[in-house]
């Protein structure tokens, strides 16, 4: 994201910052699949919304999760 204003006044801006995500899927079988996934891998400092120079909120940090699929 690149850096940008925050209000209609451009009082302030907002850092850019690069967010990578990843994920890998692995089937088992036909019919169970397992998904690996990370948010956020570097754990990039970013801010997600900013409603005015004194609300800003921060993304979120490094997120690992897991899920299984199973089909029948």
């Amino acid at each position: 994201m690149d850096e940008r204003t925050d209000d209609t006044a451009a009082s302030f801006k907002r850092p850019d910052y690069w967010r990578v995500d990843a994920f890998a899927n692995y089937s088992i079988n036909t019919h169970v699949q397992l998904r690996f996934s990370v948010e956020n891998l570097f754990n990039e400092t970013y801010y997600e919304h900013t409603f005015s120079r004194f609300e800003v909120w921060p993304g979120a940090p490094r997120i690992f999760s897991a899920a299984v699929k199973a089909t029948f």
